[in-house]
């Protein structure tokens, strides 16, 4: 492309609508609006600073493009390239999705060369090469002024797609680019003093949450959230001076919130973003929000940054990840202790709020004149409500725990313990452990003994007091749910004492079984 049209004010991005959805204004009370960016032609907001910061290099003569991001930013790289006619190359790390070096090479990348273990290795391998090239410029992902400058033209086109200007504007944050162009964009408009903005991220990268919450620019060690593309590891520099703004709040949600927010999304408005994307959309879908939303009476506007990620079979393998692992906490087997009393009547009460949660943990009332049922079985005949020999229990033996596990015995209660005393009395009943997966799920013909992930009792010969720690199981992981992940998730419930993924003893094939046990 010619230098004179390029000075011509050549750009690459499109005016994107603004809806009002009035399903969100009758529900929050204040006008929504949606700023819809997953329409641009590479499928983000990407290509609006992207495609800047490319014309403002090849105007400065550049002849070759480097960029470092196998995400949003790299294909807008490889966009705004082939539309100027520049050759693009793109340095992705060895984490990045197989799928991503063939999307890249269709979309018109020149070369796409795999290096690092991670983003900044790639990162850095752009560098050396851009320095060894007196032709190439290297194409940031999201730290530059002149994409700054570009992602400002959101808010150009807001002020003349409005009504009145906004009380408050949501966005995702990953590394900044569109918090930073946004912010940029509310001062040339004179509307920095009046409207909000309101930054959501997953729990699994928030680096400009714990900036804010520093109050200096952190740099975070592991991105553990589904949503790749906000993952990057230090906020954009141009935010620096922004930690301590008082118009700017700054959130996290869990990817399950964001996942949830996209399906909503998709379900109402036949649109498809990626989890990124639902980070900001959860401020308007997720009601543990909503509470934060409608403080305010003016109009908010969400921008919907969109994410050429989104396919139909990705939003699958991301509801189902979410779905299993997410939510597995109040799925899983957990098991709750309850304290009954020998001697008065007493309603048993759970110890560990998680037990209220499972369907299957049914405290019942038990008096001494009733006919115990199935979760209500005293464990040995001489603990029995009739007259007889045994009809009243040993002093020390006066409490005693039950376990409602209804992966093991469907809502019968297991003895656990006597208070104060290990139950190695032959004359009680054994509890007996079987496989816990349903015949449909079994990996095998027959029964194998194996370490499956059933609850295991940690048992004390003078235990009294608190009960012991919570055993959760977790069944249908994914197969690519290693042990480290696997901690990742269960740690934000709480500190472990074990955590464990369970694989076939000979084959090495993932059983699809987690277990943890919490220290409290």
């Amino acid at each position: 492309m010619a230098a004179q049209e390029i000075e011509e004010g050549r750009r690459f991005h499109i005016k994107t609508p603004c809806i009002l959805d009035r399903d969100l204004t009758l529900e929050l009370g204040r006008p929504v609006y949606l700023k819809l960016e997953n329409i641009q032609p590479p499928g983000s907001f990407k290509i609006r600073g992207i495609g800047n910061l490319v014309k403002t290099a090849c105007k400065n003569g550049a002849t070759h493009l480097v960029s470092s991001s196998g995400g949003n930013a790299g294909i807008s790289a490889v966009y705004a390239g082939r539309e100027i006619g520049v050759r693009t190359t793109v340095i992705i790390p060895e984490c990045t999705p197989p799928s991503v070096a063939p999307l890249l090479k269709k979309k018109g990348a020149a070369e796409v060369i795999v290096h690092g273990h991670q983003w900044s290795e790639a990162h850095k391998y752009a560098e050396d090469m851009v320095s060894k090239d007196p032709g190439a410029f290297l194409i940031h992902p999201y730290d530059h002024p002149a994409i700054w400058e570009g992602v400002s033209s959101i808010v150009d086109e807001l002020k003349h797609q409005l009504p009145e200007p906004p009380s408050e504007i949501a966005l995702a944050v990953g590394g900044g680019g569109l918090l930073s162009g946004v912010l940029l964009g509310l001062r040339k408009h004179n509307w920095q003093d009046a409207v909000r903005v309101t930054t959501l991220e997953t729990d699994g990268s928030s680096c400009f949450f714990q900036s804010v919450q520093a109050k200096h620019l952190v740099t975070v060690e592991k991105i553990t959230s589904i949503a790749r593309t906000l993952g990057a590891q230090t906020p954009a520099s141009f935010l620096s001076s922004e930690l301590s703004n008082p118009m700017i709040t700054a959130l996290t949600v869990s990817d399950r919130e964001a996942v949830d927010a996209q399906m909503i999304f998709a379900d109402s408005h036949r649109h498809l973003v990626e989890p990124a994307c639902g980070a900001a959309l959860s401020y308007v879908y997720c009601k543990r929000l909503r509470d934060k939303v409608t403080t305010s009476t003016g109009p908010l506007v969400v921008i919907v940054c969109g994410g050429a990620a989104a396919t139909l079979e990705a939003m699958s393998n991301w509801k189902r990840l979410v779905g299993l692992m997410r939510s597995a906490p109040l799925r899983c087997v957990v098991q709750s202790f309850v304290v009954v009393s020998m001697e008065g009547l007493h309603s048993p009460q759970p110890h560990h709020s998680l037990s209220r949660h499972h369907p299957h943990h049914q405290h019942q009332r038990r008096t001494s004149g009733s006919t115990p049922g199935p979760s209500q079985r005293p464990p040995d005949p001489r603990h029995s409500a009739t007259p007889g020999r045994h009809s009243q229990p040993d002093r020390k033996h006066e409490d005693f725990k039950l376990l409602i596990d209804p992966f093991l015995t469907s809502n019968r209660a297991k003895l656990y313990r006597y208070k104060g005393v290990v139950p190695n009395d032959p004359t009680y009943p054994e509890v007996i452990l079987r496989d816990p997966r349903t015949k449909r799920v079994r990996l095998f013909d027959r029964l194998e003994e194996m370490d499956l992930p059933v609850p295991r009792f940690k048992i004390d010969k003078n235990y009294e007091g608190s009960p012991p720690p919570v055993e959760v199981t977790v069944m249908n992981l994914n197969d690519n749910v290693d042990k480290a992940f696997f901690s990742d998730l269960v740690n934000k419930y709480g500190e472990t004492d074990e955590v464990e993924v369970y694989r076939h003893r000979v084959t090495g094939k993932h059983l699809g079984f987690g277990r943890a046990v919490f220290l409290e």
